[in-house]
């Protein structure tokens, strides 16, 4: 039986793991979480990297090289062994299959199967790069999960950021956070997609934040958890700006359940499968979109709650409508088309590979009636 999240109080349980909170402090202890040791493998390090001079490692779905060179690129977990000897900043850059950039025109999908862990407190930074960038536009990173755990798991104490990946087929089964599980540090997803995962038995069938997490320009949608927060879980300190929550499904707060702090800002949260939008209050920092109440988006900030006045939102599934990852479009009978920033006003994605294909930004601009790309 799950024992009840607790908005306040010395000691609770979300998830996996007891957290011991004080209440002073606000900090947060992590019990217990290793990374399995790679056999004998001889893996690079970074040790003699400087905290600002970051190490550059390479990863293929079959890579089979000891170095994690371009050349020579090793499997995901290998680089971020190898990247965990260091002290200092390092990426992971994802690459194609042996090397071989994607050459149809319909796009490629490297996937890179397993459950991903990172728990090492040496280095710096760690960044974990999709393709999808530059030329490369067409192809996706996609980390599949193995359906029997969580499919990325941080809980190392310094910043990870994962960007223009797809984060999918995870299945937490009775604890909590599916797709995404942070409770180490500060993370940072930008340009990412979680969809496909669940916690049949928890909650945060996308993410679980129990530390710090901010999301950025990110699709989360088809994801379920039977208890709440079918899209994302939060259990800390998570900021949530430029991205769209829909499609998820829950007992209640289908796409979001916060108990603690939360902040939101140019986003849509709407259209879940199952669960209201939102369970438990959050901070509207502004321009969001919803066809109802439960997130508690109000005017004074630019946001639109009143279902009366936006209910025709007509969002669609996940889809290729370009950039590294599937996205979900806006139509122009879309009642949030009138709060799109026109692509001479927004922000241009620098991986869209077509014109008008813009990140999501709600904005009192001009509309733009054309079909435009939601994160």
């Amino acid at each position: 039986m799950m024992t009840s999240l607790l908005p306040t109080g010395s000691i609770r349980r979300f998830g996996r793991c007891l957290r011991i909170f004080s209440i002073s402090t606000a900090g947060l202890v992590l019990l217990g979480s290793l990374i399995g040791v790679l056999g004998s493998l001889v893996l690079p390090s970074i040790a003699s990297a400087t905290p600002t001079t970051p190490v550059t490692l390479y990863a293929s779905p079959n890579g089979s090289g000891s170095t994690c060179s371009s050349s020579s690129p090793c499997t995901l977990p290998n680089a971020i062994t190898a990247a965990s000897t260091g002290n200092g900043n390092a990426i992971i850059e994802l690459e194609h299959t042996n090397g071989t950039p994607c050459s149809t025109s319909s796009g490629c999908t490297f996937t890179y199967s397993a459950n991903f862990s990172v728990s090492s407190d040496s280095e710096a930074s760690l960044t974990i790069e999709g393709t999808g960038i530059g030329s490369d536009s067409s192809a996706d990173s996609v980390l599949k999960g193995d359906n029997t755990g969580t499919t990325f798991t941080d809980s190392a104490n310094f910043p990870v950021t994962l960007e223009n990946l797809t984060v999918t087929g995870g299945n937490a089964g009775s604890d909590d956070g599916g797709g995404i599980y942070n409770g180490g540090g500060t993370m940072t997803v930008v340009d990412s997609t979680i969809s496909g995962n669940s916690a049949d038995f928890g909650r945060g069938g996308g993410i679980v934040n129990a530390d710090t997490m901010t999301v950025t320009d990110s699709t989360i949608s088809a994801n379920t958890a039977s208890y709440g927060g079918g899209g994302i879980a939060n259990g800390g300190t998570m900021t949530v700006v430029d991205s769209t929550i829909s499609g998820n499904s829950a007992s209640y707060g289908g796409g979001i359940s916060n108990f603690d702090a939360m902040t939101i800002a140019g986003s849509i949260v709407d259209n879940q499968g199952s669960g209201s939008n939102c369970y438990r209050s959050l901070t509207d920092a502004g321009y969001n979109l919803s066809s109802g109440t439960s997130c508690g988006f109000g005017p004074t900030t630019g946001s639109t709650t009143s279902e009366g006045s936006v209910h025709n939102l007509y969002l669609g599934t996940l889809a290729n409508n370009g950039g590294p990852t599937e996205t979900i479009a806006i139509p122009g009978s879309s009642a949030a088309a009138a709060f799109i920033a026109s692509p001479a006003t927004a922000t241009l994605s620098t991986y869209s590979p077509a014109p008008g294909v813009v990140a999501f930004i709600v904005s009192p601009a001009t509309p733009n009636p054309s079909t435009t790309t939601v994160n």
